[in-house]
């Protein structure tokens, strides 16, 4: 079937605009995560423009129209890079990272096959050797599979039921833990303390650096006080209720 490939800049979007993505996304997101809940449309635009000014970033991105039908989007598209500014360029200069989805009546039309010429183009264009994608769904496991993609890291996602927490347990666990380590306390904060940002981005760049890779060829990601604030920031922007803890 024929499609179209829509450029998206949040910042110009219409409300018609964001209408079209809006009932996207709640089919997807009814079909990837149908019993977490649904976020608001608010909350969804501030993240979205948030992600797109992130100065860390260069995103690509274009929604996917069935042609002839303005208002029908089908999927999504996005070929995402590191900024030559970025202080995480020079480490993973020859890395970029492609997002593909379509809804499921769109699947095995051929579609995923056609956006490979796009995704082939802006690797040649931003000289990028190595390109990572990933899916947590069948159908995206079997396309990529399809396309020879080289199964690089494996993932395991643990959730947590809150209706089945064990809030008792918890409580024991609060008041036990100090008695327990008397030399240590937990301190939370919505900012990292001004005095202790250095030291903390660097324990946070060893720590997670130590994340197993496998066979991606990622190298080590930096965490600098400056990519720490903002974070910070770019939650706050979203409404996400951020806390850190450290022990001390």
């Amino acid at each position: 079937m024929e499609i179209e490939l829509l450029p998206v800049y949040p910042d110009k979007l219409t409300r018609e605009d964001w209408d079209v993505y809006h009932e996207y996304r709640k089919k997807r997101h009814m079909e990837t995560r149908p019993e977490d809940p649904m976020i608001d449309d608010a909350s969804a635009e501030k993240s979205l423009i948030v992600q797109f000014n992130n100065p860390e970033i260069d995103p690509t991105v274009f929604s996917i129209i069935e042609a002839g039908k303005p208002g029908n989007m089908i999927g999504d598209f996005a070929f995402i890079t590191f900024k030559e500014s970025s202080i995480q360029f020079e480490n993973n200069k020859h890395l970029a990272v492609f997002d593909l989805a379509l809804l499921p009546e769109y699947r095995q039309k051929g579609i995923g096959k056609k956006i490979l010429a796009d995704v082939y183009k802006y690797a040649i264009e931003k000289e990028k050797a190595v390109l990572i994608s990933s899916s947590n769904e069948t159908d995206g496991r079997a396309f990529l599979k399809a396309i020879g993609a080289q199964e690089a890291l494996e993932g395991v996602e643990n959730r947590l039921q809150i209706d089945d927490v064990d809030w008792s347990l918890i409580k024991s666990w609060n008041e036990e833990g100090p008695l327990r380590s008397k030399e240590t306390k937990m301190e939370f904060f919505d900012k990292v303390p001004e005095e202790i940002i250095k030291p903390f981005s660097e324990f946070f760049t060893e720590v997670a650096n130590q994340a197993p890779m496998d066979d991606l060829d990622i190298n080590d990601i930096i965490f600098t006080p400056e990519t720490i604030r903002q974070n910070e920031s770019d939650l706050q922007k979203m409404g996400v209720i951020y806390k850190c803890a450290i022990t001390v």
